[in-house]
């Protein structure tokens, strides 16, 4: 039967990472939402900054699409240093196989979350 930890400092780092992610992308969501609705429609004076898109609109949902863009790099990033982080003594992955396919993978996330997903799907059975 494989051991689960509920605790690590991998987790714990990982979860720093990420942190409040979904409360913070919702307030931006709620910010561009009233960009859409013109509730906003100049910047605050202490962003001592000038903003006037030809379509807020437009800018809002161009936007967005920045916003899923960064929080998937910011994701992956995290996966990649818990993965890492796991690799460190005290190893939370103990298989030496896992080991090995993590370290052939080098710098390739998903090649390295595929070997997780193999490795746990194989344990499952």
């Amino acid at each position: 039967m494989p051991l689960f930890l509920n605790e690590s400092t991998a987790k714990r780092r990982f979860k720093d990472l990420l942190g409040q992610a979904n409360h913070l992308l919702i307030t931006i969501l709620v910010g561009l939402s009233a960009v859409e609705r013109r509730l906003i429609t100049e910047a605050p004076p202490d962003l001592h900054t000038i903003w006037n898109p030809r379509d807020p609109i437009a800018s809002a949902a161009r936007s967005r699409m920045m916003l899923l863009d960064m929080t998937l790099v910011r994701a992956t990033d995290a996966i990649d240093a818990y993965i890492s982080w796991s690799r460190r003594a005290p190893a939370i992955i103990q298989s030496v196989d896992l080991q090995r396919e993590i370290d052939s993978a080098q710098q390739s996330v998903l090649q390295k979350f595929r070997a997780i997903k193999i490795i746990l799907l194989h344990l499952t059975r």
